[in-house]
């Protein structure tokens, strides 16, 4: 059974907006919610592109991806950098 977030109506699983009031279930706002913010991560090239300064707009995109990784992910890849650094090194 769903129920509507807008009336509390109880309708079955087979419908996905409500009869009484045409809203969408939770589950359905859930997952719009979800395929939004990721439409909003895709503006990430928009914003830097868009932007007045570009090389400042860079570097706060950069760093709002760095504060939002965990610390274990960030050493990851501090370890992937230094790695392809020290082949590129003994490369040249």
């Amino acid at each position: 059974m769903n129920q509507c977030s807008e009336c509390g109506c109880l309708c079955g699983n087979v419908e996905k907006k409500c009869p009484q009031c045409s809203g969408y279930y939770a589950q359905i706002e859930a997952f719009l919610t979800e395929e939004g913010m990721k439409d909003n991560q895709g503006a990430f090239s928009a914003r830097v592109m868009h932007a007045d300064d570009r090389k400042r707009a860079l570097l706060d995109e950069l760093r709002a991806v760095y504060r939002s990784m965990p610390k274990g992910s960030v050493w990851i890849l501090y370890l992937v950098m230094t790695f392809v650094f020290a082949l590129f090194m003994v490369v040249l």
